[in-house]
């Protein structure tokens, strides 16, 4: 694989407690715009050397970050 990019998968649903009424819903991309040139590919999780490991766990906690904020500005709670 010559580009690996960051993915996952996530919505988020807001609704008022009061009446259980959905008031809010975002569904942010799965995959990031631009691939990780740090990160590397193996078959297996175990075939990943420790710092690999460590590489992509950070990348896809940056991702998923990034996600949340998307969807919290897209349901109006939030502005960076």
């Amino acid at each position: 694989m010559d580009k690996l990019y960051a993915c996952n998968g996530m919505a988020l649903k807001m609704y008022r407690l009061a009446d259980g009424k959905r008031i809010g819903f975002a569904v942010p991309s799965a995959c990031s715009d631009s691939p990780n040139a740090s990160l590397v590919w193996h078959d297996a999780w175990a075939d990943f050397t420790t710092d690999e490991k460590r590489v992509t766990l950070d990348a896809l906690q940056s991702f998923i970050q990034q996600q949340v904020g998307t969807a919290l500005v897209t349901v109006n709670i939030w502005a960076p």
